[in-house]
Order: C-alpha cells, then structure tokens, then sequence
C-alpha cells in the first residue's frame, strides 16, 4: 500500500503547487511499505507544470540513500527556480532531516523536533572488511555534515562541518527553536500540527529519544481482498485513468538516479557476501546453503541473521561407532585367542579391552583355561 499522498492542486490556473505528505518511512520494507525516491520522482515527471512544492514531513527516517537521493532531486528542483518548502508536522529524524535541507523555506511547529545522527549500518566478516565499511560510514557521514552545513550556511548560521559532526555523534534532538539556531528551520509557529512519534523497530536504533516523541506499533500489513466476479453478462465500461505520457526527458534526475541505484546496489553486494560468509564460518549455515542465500533480498537476510545469532550452531552428525570385531584365533592346542594371543599370554589392559569388547569371548577363554587345569 502507497502511504504517499501526492497530488497536485491548481493556483491560479495556470501554474500548480505539487504537495508532497512524507509521512512514513524512507525507503521500501520487505512488505513494500514507505517512500522511496522513485515515488517522489515519478509524481515530479508527471507535474513538470508545478511552480511550487510543498512537502509535509513527519517521518522517523529510513534508507539514508533513499534520503539522499529524495533531498537530490528537490534541490534539483529548488536549483531550477521551482519554490521548495517545507512543514515538520511532528518529526524529520534521520534521513528524512536531510530531506527537509531540500527546501528554501521551512517551518516547524515548537514542539515538532528535527534529529540528526551518525549514520549507522550492519557490517560483519575479518578486520579488512570491517575497516572498509567503517571508512565508507564515515564518508556517508561526512556527506550529511556537509549538507547541513550547507543548509545552515543559507540562513545565515554559521555551522562548520565539524560542528554538525560533534552534534551527529551526540544524536541531537531539536525542537523548534534548537532546530531555528542550527540553522535548519526558518520560522517556528506556535502548534504542532501532529505529534511527533516513531514506530517501535525504529525507536530502538536511537540511544537519546526525548519521552515527548512518542512510540507506536506499526499495524501488520492486511492481506488484499481477492476480486469480486463479475455477474452480470453485459459488457462493462469502466473509466479508465488516462496514463500520462512525459514529452521531455529529465536527463539529470535520470543520471541522479542511476547513481543511486548502482552505489545501492553495489554497497547491499558487499554487505550480503560478508553477511552470508559470517554466517557460514560461524556455523549459523552449512557452506551449500550460500547460493539460496544470496537469492534473497537484504531485509530477509538482516532479519534471518539477527535470528541466527540467538541460535547455537548446528552439531556435526556424530559419526557411526565401528563395531571392534575381534580376531578369533585356535591354536593349535585348540585354544582361543584374540588377535593372536591367548589369555595368558594378554596384558592386564588388553584383557579388560576383551571384557569390553566381546565379554563371551573372554569368559570362553578363562573357562578353557580352568578346564585345561
């Protein structure tokens, strides 16, 4: 189900304000839920007329490249003389903060917050392999610094990179005046449109979360209801919306999310191999089970392996016990005998090993011993 309402509504007859509601996470789930980039470009090809773009943001963040890519194409936008603005109607944390560095104007209610933080990710295999994904993090934080900074810099606030990194690092929430001296909010008004809250999966990836943010339980997804037959023979006209067709071609949104897609996609290759090769040298699946892993998509194997770390690693199958057949022998005494020896003639441990491999071999032999006496 699409969360995001995009509709544009006419002015003054001839140009359009796009209105843009982010209010939900960024970035698809495995359920296909949230607001990924190719939505808000999509709705952008299609009302090329618009003069103005008026996002509504209440979102706990998400994909930091879906965020990326999102706050790319507005600034786009923004760059080509399209007026931008921007509402937190209750909370812009994370990607979605970066989002709102998109528009020229913004406004927030007082007791609506932005967050900033340090981005994070999920990161396994030898000490090389970690070393790479943390100097990859800390170039994708640099980056948010920078846009901030930027943003800031547009109001007159005077933030270094430096200064947004401290605060990344602390995980800072601001509330509408904070968020107006950082730099990243224009005019605070007096009440908030929605209160500000999170689902509960998201709240525990933040370590400072003011008890003011709320928390919800996002519903589970419904199942769709299958269609109705038709009953009636007669043929049915049904009104078809009409497809729209674009003209002109955006080649620089369209580089702008080709980019996207192949760092995406060549950051989720790297961390799939490393996540599938931990979970294979720790036992969590056997070294034939990789292929079917690296079959599924990324949001699969982050929840499969963070069940896997619970679980203790699969036991090897005990091999089978090998019977110990002993060597009969008759000498030519027609004494028995094992592995060529009679009872006499064994050692003290080399008979207990005889009562416990064949005991009926051994008391045969002590009784014929007996018996020859």
């Amino acid at each position: 189900m699409n969360k995001v309402s995009l509709a544009i509504k006419s002015v003054d007859g001839e140009n359009g304000t796009l209105h843009i509601d982010i209010h939900d996470q960024i970035g698809k789930d495995w359920l296909g839920e949230g607001i990924s980039s190719k939505d808000v470009l999509q709705k952008l090809l299609e009302n090329k007329s618009a003069s103005k773009i008026a996002l509504s943001i209440n979102s706990g963040g998400g994909d930091l490249f879906e965020g990326l890519a999102i706050f790319n194409l507005l600034s786009l936008q923004r760059q080509k003389g399209v007026s931008v603005t921007a509402d937190v109607a209750g909370l812009a944390a994370s990607a979605a903060s970066l989002i709102l560095c998109a528009a020229s104007s913004v406004s927030c209610p007082e007791s609506a917050v932005v967050m900033i933080h340090s981005p994070w990710t999920f990161a396994s295999g030898n000490a090389k392999e970690l070393e790479k994904a943390a100097e990859e993090l800390r170039k994708a934080e640099a980056a948010c610094a920078s846009i901030y900074s930027e943003t800031a810099a547009r109001r007159g606030v005077n933030l270094s990179v430096d200064d947004f990194l401290s605060k990344m690092a602390d995980e800072t929430w601001a509330w509408g005046s904070d968020a107006k001296a950082l730099g990243l909010v224009d005019h605070v008004t007096v009440e908030p449109e929605i209160r500000a809250e999170v689902p509960s999966i998201v709240a525990q990836r933040f370590s400072k979360k003011p008890e003011e943010v709320g928390v919800f339980e996002a519903p589970e997804a419904e199942a769709p209801n299958p269609p109705k037959a038709e009953t009636s023979q007669e043929p049915v006209e049904k009104d078809l919306a009409p497809i729209p067709v674009i003209v002109e071609d955006c080649d620089e949104i369209k580089r702008l999310q080709e980019e996207n897609a192949s760092l995406t996609a060549k950051l989720e290759a790297i961390e799939k191999s490393t996540l599938i090769d931990s979970l294979v040298r720790d036992g969590k699946v056997a070294e034939g089970q990789k292929e079917a892993l690296a079959s599924k998509n990324m949001a699969f194997l982050r929840e499969f392996a963070s069940m896997a770390v619970a679980m203790p690693a699969p036991k090897a199958p005990e091999p089978p016990k090998s019977e110990v057949l002993p060597i009969v022998q008759t000498s030519s005494n027609s004494e028995p005998t094992w592995h060529g020896k009679t009872i006499i003639q064994l050692s003290g441990s080399e008979r207990a090993q005889l009562r416990q491999d064949n005991p009926d071999l051994y008391d045969l032999m002590i009784a014929r011993v007996r018996k020859n006496k």
